[in-house]
C-alpha cells in the first residue's frame, strides 16, 4: 500500500470519528430545541390587570407549562429591550427580579418599591422561531398612590346596660397597617383574651364574642366586643388599645332594672315617698303662716 492511500484512509476515519459524530450530534440538539419536538406552551389563567400602591413591591403573574427546552423571557412594551431572560437580570434596574417556584411553571416579574413611572404594560413571552404574538401574555400593571390617613381611634357603645341586656362594645381604628397592626380590648386593665373568655364561658355560664373586620383599602380595623347577657360582673372600665400608644376608655354600667339606685333614693327609710315628705313640708308651712296670722291680731287686739 503506498504512502497516499494510507493518507486518504486517515482522512476518511477523521472524517466518520469526529465530523460525522458532531454533525449527529448538532442535527439531534436542533430537533429538541426546534418548536416541534415538545407540546406547545400553555399560560394559566392568572390575573392580567393587577394593582399595587406607591412603594409595594409588584407581582406580574406568569404560569406557564411545557416550557421544556425553551426559556421564558419580560419585556415592556413601550421597551424595546428585554428586562429579564430565563431568570437572568437584563435590565439595570435592579428592581427587577424573577420569581421562579420549583416546579419551573411560574416566573413572576416582581418590582421591588413600585412606582407611578412602573405603571404599564408588561407581557411574559415563550422563545419561539415563530412569531412573537404566538407565546406570550400581556398583563396591565396599576400603580396607585396611597392617600395618607392620620391615625385615629374611638370606641363605641352604650355607657349604660340594663342587667341582662346585650353588652355591645365596638373599637375602629383607622390609619393603621390591617396585616401588621391589631386592636386589643381590655376590662379594668386586664387583657380580654382566650384565657379570659375561656373563664367567663365555663366558669361563669357566659358567651363572650370578640368579631374582627379589616378593610385593606381604607386601612380599617374594626373589633367588636359582644356579651348577650350582661351581669352585674360586667361593669368596669373598658380599654381598648392599638400600636401600644394609641388607647380609648370607656366605663360601662349596668344597672338593675328590679331595685335601682334611683328607687331606693326615692323611697325613705321608714317606708314613706318622696311626694309624702313634700306633702309633709307643705302642711308644716301652712300651719306656721297661720299661726304668725293669729300672733298679728292679738297684737292689734
Amino acid at each position: 500500500m503506498t504512502r497516499r492511500k494510507r493518507d486518504r484512509i486517515r482522512r476518511w476515519i477523521y472524517v466518520f470519528d469526529a465530523v460525522v459524530p458532531g454533525i449527529f450530534f448538532y442535527a439531534a440538539l436542533t430537533s429538541a430545541l426546534s418548536d416541534s419536538s415538545f407540546p406547545e406552551p400553555i399560560f394559566n389563567n392568572d390575573p392580567s390587570n393587577v394593582t399595587f400602591n406607591v412603594g409595594e413591591t409588584a407581582t406580574l403573574p406568569c404560569h406557564v407549562t411545557h416550557l421544556h427546552a425553551r426559556y421564558l423571557y419580560w419585556m415592556r412594551m413601550s421597551e424595546p429591550n428585554p428586562i429579564t431572560v430565563g431568570k437572568f437580570l437584563y435590565s439595570p434596574d435592579t428592581r427587577f427580579f424573577i420569581s421562579k417556584d420549583h416546579t419551573s411553571t411560574h416566573w413572576d416579574l416582581k418590582i421591588r418599591e413600585v412606582k407611578l413611572e412602573d405603571a404599564g404594560v408588561y407581557f411574559c413571552a415563550v422563545s419561539s422561531g415563530e412569531s412573537r404574538e404566538k407565546y406570550r401574555r400581556l398583563i396591565k400593571l396599576n400603580v396607585q398612590e396611597v392617600t395618607t390617613i392620620p391615625p385615629a381611634l374611638t370606641m363605641n357603645g352604650s355607657e349604660f346596660v340594663n342587667k341582662g341586656d346585650p353588652l355591645i362594645l365596638e373599637c375602629q381604628a383607622t390609619g393603621f397597617n390591617p396585616r401588621t397592626d391589631y386592636l386589643e380590648w381590655f376590662k379594668d386593665g386586664k387583657v380580654i383574651n382566650h384565657s379570659y373568655i375561656w373563664k367567663h364561658q365555663r366558669l361563669r355560664g357566659r358567651a363572650i364574642n370578640i368579631t374582627d373586620f379589616h378593610i385593606i383599602e381604607t386601612r380599617t380595623l374594626r373589633r367588636v366586643l359582644y356579651i348577650p347577657k350582661s351581669t352585674r360582673e360586667d361593669k368596669g372600665i373598658y380599654m381598648c388599645r392599638i400600636g401600644g400608644v394609641y388607647i380609648v376608655k370607656k366605663i360601662v354600667h349596668v344597672l338593675d332594672v328590679g331595685s335601682s339606685s334611683i328607687d331606693k333614693r326615692e323611697t325613705s327609710n321608714t317606708g314613706n315617698t318622696i311626694a309624702d315628705h313634700r306633702a309633709v313640708r307643705v302642711m308644716t308651712l301652712q300651719t306656721a303662716v297661720a299661726a304668725i296670722v293669729i300672733f298679728g291680731r292679738l297684737q292689734v287686739t
